[in-house]
């Protein structure tokens, strides 16, 4: 007999019950299988939500420099994938990228210069391939929170950001109207995970593009008994 354990990240109401389901997990008479479901709340209810910060507006190719944004959440939901911006013409080739998520509490990010502030990694993936990773990464309303990565050559600590905007930008997450604005790390964030108070609020420059993807998904665990 296999139990069978369903999570969809929703609503934050589980649910329980019991299906049929074979030993070898063909549904038939005389086997049970759980399912429980975990929904995850916000104004987005079931859905998913891409969110690109902006448009591209400019090349920054820069080494030991990091680019990326930093927001207040106006809800709790999931991050469930984040993804370097692919538009810095320069970086086209570039096969890997750093990207990370941070939590900064209840208090933002200090203005640049200023490097005695603190921070929690939710999620890091430094020197890794290209592309959409998934992070499953839970935020808090209230909280605040810095996305930040860009592409890169492997093992290079030339790092291709894309940048937006000039100054703040609002972008809806999660159903809400969000303001995002710049966040800085003076180093190649492809070389690992800085000491805290290396992210730094500089509200008047350009966003540094990061992508991510908000709401659930679904994961199957097959669960013998």
């Amino acid at each position: 007999m296999k139990k069978l354990l369903f999570i969809l990240f929703y609503l934050p109401i589980p649910g329980y019950g019991q299906i049929n389901i074979g030993n070898d997990q063909t549904i038939c008479l005389g086997d049970t299988a759980e399912v429980i479901a975990l929904l995850q709340g916000g104004s987005q209810g079931a859905g998913m939500d891409t969110v690109i910060p902006g448009a591209h507006f400019s090349n920054y190719t820069a080494p030991n420099s990091t680019r990326g944004w930093w927001f207040q959440a106006q809800s709790s939901f999931t991050i469930s994938s984040i993804m370097s911006s692919e538009d810095n013409t320069a970086g086209v080739l570039a096969t890997n990228q750093s990207v990370e998520i941070v939590d900064f509490g209840t208090i933002p990010p200090l203005l640049y210069p200023t490097a005695t502030g603190s921070h929690t990694v939710l999620f890091s993936a430094i020197d890794t391939i290209a592309g959409w990773l998934n992070c499953n990464t839970s935020i808090v309303a209230g909280n605040y929170y810095g996305v930040i990565g860009a592409k890169h050559d492997a093992g290079s600590s030339t790092m291709y950001n894309s940048y937006g905007p000039t100054g703040s930008q609002t972008f809806t997450i999660d159903g809400n109207p969000t303001t995002a604005t710049r966040m800085v790390l003076q180093s190649a964030l492809s070389s690992g995970s800085p000491i805290s108070g290396s992210y730094m609020n500089d509200p008047i420059g350009t966003i540094g593009r990061v992508n991510i993807i908000t709401g659930g998904g679904v994961n199957w665990y097959n669960i013998p008994t």
